[in-house]
């Protein structure tokens, strides 16, 4: 069964859950679960309760569906143009799901007038028709967040007001590593390719694709009508508890880092002291493997369409290029493999010396990796006399 089809049945949309209409009243909720293990659910969730006790109904709009089955769903997912849906459900099962995952859910009540919640509702109701619920995902700027965000803005206006007691100056990608950053090699791959736009601040606004954090600054907003200031939503309660624990934290002597330090010490030795042969049998796999990761960040920059992953200076270590250092006779004095091996390591030179100025925050097992290439580009320019006739 798919994850979709899970989802289905954990929000329980049936035909028998219809739409509201609100006339004897309701209570609309901001609804934030923590996050889980698997990676879609590592940085929480948000959803819209419409809770109306005169009728008896109890629904969450939910932004944050997608479907397994989309024809090319996997292509799609990589390149930015999978669409999500909008769906409706049973708040009870949204619940009993995030029990049997041991995640927490907690429910801030949205203090709205009657006729700010029927404008609320109607957005929502509008939004989940077949034609309207489908959108664009894009994980930074359209998501299952600030979607719930852009509807109070869209229904308040000028009377919504974002006042942050606490807002540090963290970029996007920094906010991310308050959720990944104990998964190391997780977040080292989205250092990987996700470029400079991720380094710019995220203000209170942009802090809110994040579940937590547009929990948070709902609970810090204000709500000015006719003069007077009230808070946009109640003091938090909590629906679920949390009772899932953090996994083990993976061992220094597997993380990134440490494994890159440790594989430059080896590489000091092979260049020292190891035969040609076996160097030059190293040299292909470490080139052909930075290589394959230069295609991976070379692709996510211009063949899709995720707006982060553009403009990324890993491409000066991580360069396709050096897939075809042996293709032109890097180690057969052919000038085309002599001006290639002389390109890639000024790109790595530049990394290295450049890389106080440089706008980019790099994964932190890079450095290594890059004295490693530094090591073995210099060393087989040497052997080629390259390097000798450019300093002379």
């Amino acid at each position: 069964m798919t994850r979709f089809i899970w989802i289905l049945f954990l929000l329980g949309l049936s035909s028998g859950v219809q739409a509201q209409d609100c006339t004897g009243g309701c209570q609309f909720s901001l609804l934030t679960a923590s996050s889980g293990d698997d990676l879609y659910a590592a940085f929480g969730h948000s959803a819209v309760r419409v809770l109306d006790t005169v009728k008896n109904k109890d629904v969450v709009y939910n932004y944050g569906t997608f479907d397994f089955d989309t024809p090319n769903f996997y292509v799609k997912f990589v390149r930015g143009q999978l669409l999500y849906d909008l769906s409706k459900g049973s708040t009870e099962r949204l619940q009993k799901g995030y029990v049997r995952e041991g995640r927490g859910l907690k429910e801030e009540i949205l203090l709205l007038t009657p006729a700010e919640q029927a404008a609320v509702l109607q957005f929502l109701v509008n939004n989940y028709k077949k034609e309207n619920r489908s959108y664009l995902y894009d994980f930074f700027f359209d998501n299952c967040a600030t979607r719930i965000r852009d509807i109070l803005e869209t229904v308040l206006g000028d009377r919504l007001e974002f006042v942050s007691q606490e807002s540090p100056k963290l970029t996007y990608r920094q906010l991310l590593d308050l959720y990944i950053g104990d998964r190391f090699w997780l977040d080292f791959g989205m250092d990987l390719i996700v470029g400079m736009p991720a380094d710019s601040i995220a203000d209170i606004r942009g802090q809110m694709f994040l579940p937590d954090y547009l929990s948070l600054h709902f609970s810090q907003a204000k709500v000015t009508r006719d003069g007077e200031t009230t808070s946009l939503v109640a003091p938090a309660k909590e629906l679920v508890p949390l009772e899932r624990t953090k996994g083990e934290v993976l061992p220094l002597y597997w993380q990134p880092v440490f494994v890159f330090w440790v594989l430059l010490g080896l590489v000091a030795l092979l260049t020292w002291l190891g035969g040609d042969g076996l160097k030059k049998g190293f040299d292909l796999l470490l080139f052909h493997l930075i290589g394959l990761a230069g295609l991976l960040v070379l692709f996510m920059w211009v063949g899709t369409d995720h707006p982060t992953t553009k403009w990324n200076l890993n491409l000066l270590w991580a360069n396709p290029l050096f897939l075809f250092l042996g293709a032109f006779g890097f180690w057969r004095d052919k000038l085309p493999g002599r001006l290639l091996g002389m390109l890639i390591l000024l790109g790595l030179l530049v990394f290295v010396f450049a890389n106080p100025w440089l706008p980019q925050q790099f994964p932190v097992g890079s450095y290594p990796l890059v004295l490693i290439l530094v090591l073995r580009m210099a060393d087989r320019l040497f052997k080629t006399g390259v390097l000798i006739d450019f300093l002379h």
